[in-house]
């Protein structure tokens, strides 16, 4: 997950520019467990659920705060270091997956 800013509150203080904002999975291949159920109609007509968990860590960060002062780019590593901290506390993500289908 990627997005830009123009704005950043860090320890308090405010920090204008143009920032770059990610969110990404620490690992490209992440194990999961689930259950499910699928049925399909002699019509064509498909339905499945699927509810489970992914064992997958995420890592925040932020570009662009180069052109900062000493003290911005350091109150921006350390927020972006307590998210990372908050980030570790949810290594197990759910997920709830419902669709429908009709072959003809």
């Amino acid at each position: 997950m990627d997005g830009d800013t123009n704005q950043i509150t860090a320890n308090g203080h405010v920090y204008t520019g143009d920032f770059g904002v990610s969110m990404k999975p620490q690992k490209t291949v992440a194990p999961q467990i689930s259950v499910g159920y699928r049925h399909s109609t002699p019509g064509g007509m498909r339905a499945a659920f699927e509810l489970g968990a992914r064992f997958r860590r995420y890592e925040a960060s932020v570009s662009g705060t180069e052109t900062l002062p000493q003290q911005g780019q350091d109150d921006i590593a350390d927020e972006v270091a307590r998210a990372n901290d908050d980030l570790d506390d949810f290594p197990v993500v759910p997920f709830l997956s419902v669709s429908f289908g009709w072959t003809f």
